[in-house]
């Protein structure tokens, strides 16, 4: 896939990123995880 050179991407609005701090967690492919608190990271983690 080739992009224009001006090609710019907002990720906040992309990942849906309402505040900041975040988490992402992605896989090969695709977001599988976001949090806004460390607490719901380690939760995901561990199961």
């Amino acid at each position: 896939m080739v992009y224009e050179e001006e090609y710019v991407v907002d990720y906040k609005k992309e990942l849906g990123v309402a505040e900041f701090q975040v988490m992402l967690v992605f896989d090969r492919e695709k977001l599988v995880f976001k949090a806004n608190g460390v607490e719901e990271l380690y939760e995901y983690f561990e199961n």
